[in-house]
C-alpha cells in the first residue's frame, strides 16, 4: 500500500461563487443538474487518469485512444450543457470555446506523457543536483545556487531593453511591464550558455522525465505604480484580496525559473510559491476548462496598448465586469473558476488563511535563482508595494527531439545580425520622435 503525502491528499482550492459577495445577488440561473455535470466530469477525469497510467504501453494511435476514452465523455458533457434547457447566448459560445481548448489541452498532455515514456530521458546528475531534484519533487520549487555575476552581466547587456521598458512604464504606469529577450541578442546568448553550464536543463528534464529545450526568457520590471492586479470587486466595495494573483499556469510540459537582477525584499514583489501545491488533488478537466475560459476572454475584451493588459486596467476583466459575472453564475457550479483564483478568495476565510500560511516568500539578493513547477503549483509575484523589482522569467519546454539539435552557425549569425538591425532601427526612430 502506498502512503500518500499530506500534500497529495489536499484538495485544490475551489471558490464558492454562490456565496461570494460580488456574485450572490445574481443568484444561480443554471437550471439543469449540477450532480449530472459533476458525475460526467468525474468520469472524464477517471478515464483520463486511466489513459495516463497506461502511457508506457502505447506505441501508436494516441489520438484515437484519447477520443474513445475521454473525447466521447467530453462530447456528452458539452451536449448536455449546451443542449435543450442549457446555456444560451454569449455564455454558451464562451463555454463551447473553452471546452474545445480544454479538450485539446488534455490531448496534448496525453501525447506528452506517451512521448516521455517512449523516449525516456535519464540525465546523469551530480549528488548536489539529486538533492535539488528531491526538493523540487517534494515542494514544487527549489532555490538553485545563486549566480550574482551572471545577473550583473545580464544587467549590463540589457541596458537598451531596460531603457525601452522604463519608457513603457512611464506611458502606462498601471500596466505590466515585460519584454521578451531575443535569444540571439548578447544577453539571450549569454543566458542560454549559462543555463546549460549550470545544469538547469538536466535538472528540469529529470523532473519531467524528458529532454528540455529553451522556450523563452522575459525581462520583467515590477514597480509600485502598477495596479493591473488590483480592484477586481471595487464596484461592490471589496478591497483587493490578500491572495490576489495566486495562480497556476496549467501547461503540462513546461518548467520555469526566476532570476533576480536586483536585490528583492518581500515588499519589492518577491516571488512566492505555495510549497507542495503542485501535488494537490485536482480535476484535470476542470483545470483545463478554467484555462480555456481565461484564454478565451480575449474574444470579448480589448487589449491595452502594451498588449499585456486589458483596457479595463485589470488582468481578469470577465470577473470585474458585472454583466460577465452574472453570466458566470449561469454556468454549472463546477465550471465557475479560473486558473488565477487568488483574487476571488475572501480575506479571513479558512482557505485564505491556509494559502497564506503555506506560501513561502522567496526574497533574495541579485543572482537569486529559483526553479519551479508553475504549471501545477500555486505561485505569484511582481506585486510591489515599495520600490521596484527587475527579474528574468525563464521557461523550459519538453523537447520533441530525442537528442539535442546541433548548432547551426550560419542561421544563428544571421539571426544575431537581424536583432542588431532591429535595435538600431528602433533607436533611430525613438530618437527622431524625441526631436
Amino acid at each position: 500500500m502506498v502512503t500518500l503525502l499530506e500534500s497529495e491528499m489536499q484538495p485544490f482550492p475551489r471558490v464558492d461563487y454562490s456565496s461570494h459577495p460580488a456574485y450572490v445577488s445574481a443568484g444561480s440561473p443554471w437550471s439543469l443538474s449540477d450532480d449530472r455535470v459533476e458525475r460526467v466530469v468525474t468520469e472524464i477525469d477517471a478515464a483520463f487518469r486511466d489513459l495516463l497510467a497506461g502511457a508506457d504501453c502505447i506505441s501508436d494511435g494516441e489520438e484515437a485512444r484519447f477520443n474513445a476514452a475521454v473525447g466521447t465523455r467530453i462530447d456528452e458533457l458539452q451536449a448536455y450543457v449546451l443542449g435543450t434547457g442549457g446555456l444560451t447566448g454569449r455564455i454558451a459560445d464562451y463555454s463551447a470555446r473553452a471546452m474545445k481548448l480544454a479538450r485539446q489541452a488534455l490531448l496534448d498532455e496525453w501525447k506528452f506523457q506517451v512521448r516521455s515514456h517512449r523516449f525516456r530521458y535519464q540525465p546523469v546528475l551530480t549528488a548536489a543536483q539529486h538533492r535539488k531534484l528531491e526538493i523540487l519533487k517534494k515542494d514544487g520549487v527549489v532555490c538553485l545556487d545563486p549566480i550574482p555575476e551572471v545577473a550583473s552581466h545580464f544587467w549590463d547587456k540589457t541596458w537598451w531593453e531596460r531603457r525601452l521598458m522604463r519608457r513603457q512604464a512611464d506611458r502606462l504606469p498601471w500596466g505590466r511591464c515585460a519584454m521578451a529577450i531575443d535569444p540571439h541578442s548578447p544577453a539571450g546568448v549569454m543566458l542560454q550558455r549559462t543555463l546549460r553550464r549550470v545544469g538547469v536543463f538536466e535538472l528540469a528534464g529529470a523532473y519531467l522525465g524528458c529532454r528540455m529545450e529553451f522556450l523563452y526568457a522575459a525581462l520583467d520590471h515590477a514597480h509600485e505604480r502598477q495596479a493591473w492586479y488590483k480592484g477586481c470587486y471595487a464596484d461592490v466595495g471589496m478591497g483587493t484580496s490578500e491572495t490576489a494573483y495566486m495562480h497556476l499556469d496549467a501547461d503540462c510540459d513546461i518548467v520555469k525559473a526566476m532570476l533576480y537582477l536586483t536585490d528583492v525584499k518581500p515588499e519589492n514583489g518577491a516571488f512566492r510559491f505555495v510549497r507542495g501545491s503542485h501535488r494537490w488533488v485536482r480535476s484535470p478537466f476542470l483545470i483545463a476548462l478554467y484555462k480555456g475560459f481565461d484564454c478565451e476572454q480575449d474574444a470579448y475584451f480589448e487589449r491595452a496598448q502594451n498588449t499585456l493588459d486589458y483596457e479595463s486596467g485589470y488582468y481578469r476583466p470577465r470577473f470585474q465586469a458585472a454583466d460577465h459575472r452574472r453570466e458566470l453564475m449561469c454556468l454549472p457550479s463546477s465550471f465557475r473558476g479560473s486558473t488565477h483564483f487568488g483574487d476571488d478568495v475572501i480575506d479571513g476565510t479558512p482557505l485564505s488563511k491556509q494559502l497564506l500560511a503555506s506560501e513561502d516568500v522567496l526574497a533574495g539578493s541579485h543572482g537569486t535563482f529559483v526553479l519551479f513547477h508553475g504549471a501545477a503549483g500555486i505561485h505569484r509575484g511582481s506585486q510591489v508595494s515599495v520600490g521596484e523589482r527587475w527579474a528574468i522569467q525563464i521557461a523550459f519546454r519538453a523537447s520533441k527531439e530525442r537528442s539535442e539539435r546541433p548548432p547551426r552557425y550560419v542561421e544563428e549569425r544571421l539571426a544575431s545580425l537581424r536583432y542588431h538591425f532591429r535595435r538600431l532601427k528602433r533607436t533611430v526612430l525613438s530618437t527622431s520622435e524625441a526631436i
